[in-house]
C-alpha cells in the first residue's frame, strides 16, 4: 500500500489512516510517500508488531512482499520532484 502524503491530510495520513490501514491483515507494507521531500516511510509488519524506517537521497528499498526494490532517486526523478 502506497499513500503520496499532501499538506493537508499528512497528520491525518500518519496517525490515523495508518493505523487503520495497519489493521488489514493481509497488509504486511505500508510506504508514505513524502511531496514535501525526497523521503519515504516504509511500515512494515512483523508478526503482530511494525517497524518503521525512513529512506532518503541516495538510498533505496526493498519491498520483499510484492518484489520490488525501489531507488528514492529514481522514484522522485520519474515524478519530476
Amino acid at each position: 500500500m502506497f499513500e503520496v502524503l499532501s499538506p493537508a491530510t499528512e497528520a491525518y495520513d500518519r496517525t490515523e489512516k495508518r493505523l487503520h490501514y495497519q489493521r488489514i491483515e493481509a497488509l504486511d507494507t505500508y510506504v508514505l510517500v513524502s511531496q514535501e521531500e525526497r523521503q519515504l516511510e516504509v511500515w512494515h509488519r512483523h508478526g503482530d508488531a511494525w517497524s518503521q524506517r525512513f529512506v532518503g537521497p541516495g538510498e533505496r528499498t526493498e519491498l520483499e512482499s510484492i518484489g520490488c526494490t525501489l531507488d528514492v532517486d529514481e522514484l522522485y526523478d520519474t515524478a519530476g520532484v
